[in-house]
């Protein structure tokens, strides 16, 4: 039997295990959980390294954030906190990052999103990271962890996407250049959310040529930001 016969079937395995554990009750799920834990994670990391056929297939009509020659950067330090781009690699910290903080970044992405769940899995986690590398590699959006300097311990998550919208351009596209999110861990609350707001403001101005980005949920609030996207676009 192959590698990835057997990963295929691992991987199987732990999904039946987590539907089922769905009707036990919260103790002992939460001891199965504890117990298939390492061994779930450690298939879920084998995937990430088989053949195409077995990965997660790319995006389609990936609308592009930056022209085709622009190297974003893949790294960035700054007074008090480096990024660097998130993707499987750093698939343990994220996790006890964003499980530790559901409650609190909950909707960091609209009201009506309701990532992360108090239930969120490593495997759908992951799944996410993947996603992510894979979109930052394409120009299609981008995303960074943010670390402490020397400790390396993690501090949350930054996400630059383009501003879609279903109708065509509205108000928003008028108004901003891009649109980001940035959520902080309860684990290390070394930050301010407005401080960190500016410095990657100011980074996206002098660093991707976009001197006008959106923090939804901030500047503008939900509500304005909900009101620009039904307003269309100027003609002239």
């Amino acid at each position: 039997m192959t590698l990835e016969t057997q990963l295929r079937i691992s991987v199987r395995f732990w999904s039946g295990i987590e539907s089922s554990s769905s009707a036990l009750s919260k103790s002992h799920k939460a001891k199965r959980q504890a117990a298939c834990g390492p061994f779930r994670r450690q298939a879920t990391r084998y995937a990430a390294r088989l053949t195409p056929s077995f990965q997660v297939r790319p995006l389609k009509n990936a609308m592009p954030l930056v022209p085709d020659h622009f190297a974003a950067p893949r790294s960035a330090v700054f007074p008090n906190f480096q990024l660097r781009v998130l993707g499987p690699s750093l698939a343990d910290q994220d996790y006890a990052a964003v499980s530790a903080s559901a409650n609190k970044i909950r909707n960091v992405f609209g009201p009506e999103n309701g990532w992360p769940s108090q239930e969120i899995t490593f495997e759908e986690n992951h799944a996410d990271l993947v996603r992510h590398l894979r979109e930052f590699d394409e120009g299609s959006a981008f995303a960074y962890c943010l670390l402490e300097h020397q400790a390396q311990r993690y501090l949350g998550c930054l996400y630059l996407k383009p501003i879609k919208s279903k109708t065509g351009r509205d108000q928003r596209h008028e108004q901003f250049d891009a649109q980001a999110y940035l959520w902080l861990s309860v684990l290390h609350q070394a930050l301010e959310l407005t401080q960190v707001h500016a410095q990657l403001s100011a980074w996206f101005e002098s660093e991707w040529n976009l001197p006008k980005v959106a923090w939804p949920g901030h500047n503008p609030r939900w509500d304005e930001w909900k009101t620009l996207s039904l307003l269309p676009a100027s003609t002239t």
